[in-house]
């Protein structure tokens, strides 16, 4: 902390003692707290030697009273504490405490200007620069010596804040230099005045004044100036000038042996020529104080430096020994932001992007110069926009994040060749993942190529290799043309940029891809990382371009090089297994096996491929066999415990066979007992246990393994499997407040592994049906589309799409989606069927029509065809006819009920038509299936259709274990008053059966009601209108019955709610009138029987109510009642 910054804070500079140099700061500042009256000093000297930490206990405002000079002290205190315990980010409480003893302090003549200064600090951290500034009004007000340098040193605070724009950093700074030319001229006063010039970059008057300064013997002008001569020695190295200067740091350190600056400043001399030199004297200013930021900065830089020159198998711990240099620099000097910029870039370069991005935007925050902590950030977030560890979306995101960073940049005038190329980048990174506004970034990538073209060096276009293939990724073939057509001038025979025309040519001409990328990989030695990628590459190519003699060859000589490459060979045994040549296939991988035999990677691989071969006993051979030499290896017993998972299903029973499933637990808990911490193995172990029904244990191994993981898409396997426990357990204690909370939890893990297994499509589709559970339908149709972006071969992904948009009401997507299911499994009897329900429900009732016939002709086991044909052409009969609503009972004939409406509609020649092809549908299901009850009911149902009611009833009657069956016999008997007691035996039957159904308790209420049990009938109409609440017609009956049950605010909610709904508005309004007088509201009353004679005006009845509404106004209150 320099005399600057001390400044800054204090407003005024009193010496520190020369001991804290000569000797131990620590000794110093121990003796001072014992002197409370010191308080301020003792604070500096923590500040000045980093020993912040070491005064948090020590300050506390207990020691003072309420005098001028006990206030002015306990808000510097509190002010001191807040600083010490978080400098960054201060506590607002203990400011607030601060402030309230400055304003205090402020009161008193004598402590007015320092309180007044204390305030500016306080409201700068807190309020923002505007309300700081008003109490510096105030303070230069009060003039004085004291006032002055009490201002001064708050203008330099408020220079000094993060955020503070330029134009008023040097406003501020002015000011405070007119307020310390009339603060006295005592040598502490002179070192700020020099500071000031410096950061007004008045160098040469700075330096004049420090000359002078040092001339009077002042050694910490002595210091600064033999820093200041290094820093020009540097750029202009002179063997005279480097001796004199020697001799100065000889000089000053022995006048001040403990001030590790001298030893800093030798370091610093010694560099150019002994490196060794030069880290003993970094080293020895560390021995004398720890706390040295200067010291762990240089030895950050000097060891990074080494990192980049070591080709030696230690190289990294050099660039760990660097991130550990800076992290101490940022612990001691958490405000400087150039130790913040140092960390970040070696945090990036360590392989730590996103810790970069948030160790950067923290120096950002502190820093005026933002140009490059805004560059490396857009860098690191460029990093985490190809980092195979996060999921597609997230890429996106980051690509975004990295585009928004150069935009700043190219916005205050930065246009860098290297900016340029930055945004571009991204901006291709971000288009091939999930851009926003994709049509902005498509509509400005021409222009920024063609200025990057333009300004690139072209000895130095190889570096934009990179960015071509971002652009053939993302579409932008010209853009990646011309770029490529750049770079060729100077490197016309570089293997890179031969293959990247080859992945620029392999949609338009995969022949002259497959031969670039073969040129590219023979350029190279065979152990070169891009060897093998290259001769994919081509291998696909020829693969394209029908050459499939050349795709075997070009996979066989990579092999010739690296005969156990796992790429290699995992593609050629796919395409020799594609060809039927299984043998060939599986041979190829037991030679590798035989070639590396502890080769755990090639073992895995091969497992997985004999499994999928069709050979899973070779699979388990092989696994034994690595079990008998390695017995003991965590991963061999993992993958035992993956092969009895993955052979282990049972089709029939939908299922793990139990034997299975015990072995796979075995062979996990071995896995586990070997490697306990190993997440993967614990998720593993955790999900056998799941499906086998131990849910205790599960939970608390797959509870384990997320909160021990990483987010890294090996983990997500286990939160996929803690989300499953979760969403089976809430519906196994369903209504509970535990239920409630797995069910949200199953929603946030489901979240978690879709979003960091963003490669695994189960992931996807386990969140997205969860989301359709929630009825969030938008986002569930998101989800099942990224599982289809991943494997593109599985049907159920836009099939799931299909029911979203199909609950949405969205016909038109739910066809397209349903369409592109059956691209992909055209046969699918099933998604067929389902097709020809929704042309029916989109108008096209022919089209549905011959699609079911088409699906009966191909479709072996017809029977559920038939029988969702039968119900498919019950709707199209219903849909040409007009609306049957439930019977309404009557309020002026008790008793009165039109029971044909429960049994037959209004027919059409239409109808007839497809209800008789329903009746033919049901009776071949019957045929096909003679034990299918539900066939037996529909085709029952079918008979009374078409009026056929004996042949109806006679079949409803044997089939008694049906609620359908039963309920229709009922409404069937409902006809014949001598049945009655038969029709309510019946009815209960369908109820009791099946209490979910709102017409089964209507029926139940139309038999109380011909019987006039009012109240008995109410109850059941109340059922029905709760199970269907849009139903106006059975609000209206439930409303009718209150009222003859003597329930009138019932009726008149029912009534109510049944006329908001629409249907006959006459009777209801007339109902509603008399619920209305029976409750006391004949005003209401009167509105709703004028409603009954507008829409029926032919009515007697109605005319006659409202007079007597009308003579009930006039009529007192206990003669109405």
């Amino acid at each position: 902390m320099n005399r600057f910054n001390l400044w800054r804070y204090f407003g005024s500079l009193p010496d520190i003692p020369e001991s804290a140099y000569t000797g131990d700061p620590d000794e110093a500042i121990s003796a001072l707290r014992k002197k409370p009256e010191e308080l301020a000093l003792l604070f500096k000297l923590a500040m000045r030697f980093s020993r912040l930490d070491s005064l948090k206990e020590t300050l506390t405002a207990d020691d003072w009273d309420d005098s001028a000079d006990g206030l002015l002290n306990r808000g510097r205190l509190r002010f001191y504490r807040a600083l010490a315990e978080n400098p960054e980010t201060p506590s607002p409480e203990v400011l607030d405490e601060a402030a309230n003893d400055f304003r205090r302090a402020a009161d008193y003549p004598s402590t007015s200007r320092e309180a007044l200064a204390g305030l500016v600090r306080i409201h700068a951290l807190v309020d923002g620069i505007p309300a700081a500034v008003k109490h510096l009004r105030n303070l230069e007000r009060l003039g004085g010596l004291s006032a002055h340098q009490a201002a001064a040193g708050a203008l330099l605070f408020l220079s000094g804040i993060p955020g503070t724009d330029e134009v008023n950093r040097r406003k501020f700074l002015k000011k405070a230099r007119r307020h310390l030319s009339r603060s006295g001229t005592g040598e502490g006063i002179s070192f700020i005045r020099f500071l000031v010039d410096l950061h007004l970059d008045s160098l040469e008057k700075a330096r004049n004044q420090l000359a002078a300064l040092a001339v009077k013997g002042a050694l910490e002008a002595r210091i600064m100036l033999i820093q200041d001569d290094i820093k020009n020695w540097q750029k202009n190295p002179r063997d005279a000038v480097r001796d004199t200067l020697m001799v100065e740091i000889a000089e000053y350190k022995r006048l001040r042996p403990s001030d590790p600056r001298g030893f800093v400043a030798e370091g610093d001399l010694l560099l150019s020529e002994d490196s060794e030199s030069a880290h003993m004297a970094w080293r020895t200013a560390l021995l004398l104080d720890d706390r040295c930021t200067e010291s762990w900065i240089r030895l950050g830089f000097l060891y990074k430096k080494a990192w980049e020159g070591s080709t030696d198998p230690f190289q990294n711990t050099w660039l760990e020994a660097a991130q550990d240099a800076f992290l101490k620099a940022v612990t001691l000097s958490p405000l400087n932001p150039s130790c913040r910029l140092a960390l970040g870039i070696t945090e990036r370069e360590s392989g730590r992007p996103a810790r970069a991005v948030g160790t950067l935007l923290g120096g950002l925050a502190l820093s005026r110069n933002e140009e490059d902590f805004r560059r490396w950030i857009a860098i690191c977030w460029n990093d985490l926009a190809v980092s195979p560890d996060l999921s597609y979306p997230a890429r996106s995101a980051a690509a975004g994040r990295a585009r928004v960073e150069w935009d700043l940049l190219l916005g205050k005038g930065h246009r860098l060749p290297a900016d340029l190329l930055g945004i571009l980048r991204s901006m291709a990174l971000e288009i091939i993942g999930e851009p926003v506004n994709a049509e902005e970034l498509e509509s400005r990538i021409p222009g920024l190529t063609a200025e990057l073209i333009q300004n690139y060096p072209r000895e130095d276009s190889i570096d934009l290799v990179g960015l071509a293939e971002y652009f053939t990724l993302a579409g932008f073939l010209n853009e990646a043309e011309a770029v490529l057509n750049f770079i060729s001038v100077e490197f016309p025979d570089n293997p890179g940029v031969k293959a990247a025309w080859g992945g620029f040519r392999g949609t338009l001409n995969p022949a002259e891809s497959m031969r670039l990328f073969i040129e590219a990989a023979s350029a190279v030695e065979a152990d070169e990382p891009e060897y093998i990628n290259w001769l994919l590459n081509a291998s696909d190519m020829a693969a394209s371009a029908g050459r499939f003699e050349d795709e075997e060859s070009i996979l066989l000589s990579g092999l010739s090089h690296q005969p156990e490459n796992l790429s290699l060979l995992k593609r050629l045994s796919e395409k020799l297994l594609n060809e039927d040549c299984v043998t060939e296939a599986l041979e190829l991988y037991r030679k590798s096996l035989r070639l590396k035999p502890g080769d755990l990677d090639l073992l895995e691989d091969a497992v997985w491929f004999f499994r999928a071969a069709g050979s899973p006993e070779l699979a388990e051979a092989s696994l034994r066999q690595a079990l008998e030499n390695k017995s003991d290896n965590p991963r061999l017993w993992n993958q035992f415990g993956v092969h009895f998972m993955e052979t282990g299903w049972d089709e029939e029973a939908g299922s793990m066979k139990s034997e299975s499933l015990e072995s796979a637990i075995h062979a996990y808990r071995r896995a586990v007992e070997k490697m306990p911490e190993n997440t993967v193995f614990m998720g593993n172990l955790g999900d056998a246990l799941r499906q086998s029904g131990r849910l205790t244990e599960a939970w608390e191994l797959l509870s384990k393994a997320v909160e021990g993981g990483s987010d890294s898409s090996e983990d997500a396997f286990a939160i996929n499997s803690l989300a499953r426990l979760e969403d089976e357990r809430s519906y196994a204690a369903e209504g509970s407040d535990s239920s409630a909370a797995d069910w949200e939890n199953s929603g946030k893990h489901y979240r978690l592994a879709a979003v960091n297994g963003g490669g695994n499509s189960d992931f996807q589709r386990d969140y997205a049906w969860w989301l359709y559970r929630e009825r969030r339908l938008e986002e569930a149709i998101d989800f099942y589309q990224r599982a289809g972006e991943i494997a593109p071969s599985d049907e159920s992904f836009p099939y799931g799409e299909y029911s979203c948009f199909l609950e949405l009401g969205n016909e038109k997507s739910a066809l397209e989606a349903l369409e592109k299911a059956l691209l992909i499994k055209p046969s699918d009897s099933g998604m067929l069927v389902d097709k020809a329900d929704l042309l029916g429900s989109m108008g096209d009732a022919e089209a549905g029509e011959r699609l079911y016939r088409e699906i009966l002709i191909n479709t072996e086991k017809a029977a559920w065809a038939l029988e969702r044909m039968a119900v498919f052409c019950t709707l199209q009969a219903e849909k040409t006819e007009p609306a049957n609503p439930a019977p309404i009972v009557s309020l002026d004939n008790p008793g009165m009920l039109a029971v044909e409406d429960l049994i037959t509609r209004v027919r059409t020649s239409d109808g007839d038509k497809w209800r008789l092809l329903a009746l033919n549908a049901w009776e071949d299901v019957r045929h096909l299936e003679p034990d299918n009850s539900n066939a037996r009911a529909g085709f029952a149902a079918a008979l009374l259709a078409v009026g056929r009611r004996e042949e109806a009833g006679e079949l409803l009657k044997k089939e008694t274990g049906n609620p359908d069956a039963m309920n229709l016999l009922g409404r069937l008997e409902l006809l014949d008053s001598s049945l009655r007691r038969q029709a309510r035996i019946h009815l209960d039957a369908a109820v009791s059966s099946n209490p979910d159904i709102s017409r089964f308790h209507a029926d139940i209420g139309y038999w109380y009601y011909l019987e006039h049990q009012w109240e008995k009938a109410l109850e059941a109409f109340r059922q029905a209108a709760d199970r269907a609440p849009h139903s106006p017609e059975y609000a209206a009956n439930t409303g009718i019955c209150a009222y003859a049950s003597g329930y009138f605010e019932e009726a008149v909610v029912y009534l109510q709610r049944a006329l908001a709904m629409g249907g006959e508005q006459a009777d209801w309004q007339n109902a509603l009138g008399l619920s209305l007088m029976a409750s006391g509201s004949p005003l209401q009353a009167l509105e709703a029987f004028r409603s009954a004679c507008l829409e029926n005006p032919f009515s007697e009845i109605f005319p006659a109510n409202l007079a007597m509404a009308h003579e009930s106004l006039h009529t007192p209150s206990d003669t109405l009642q």
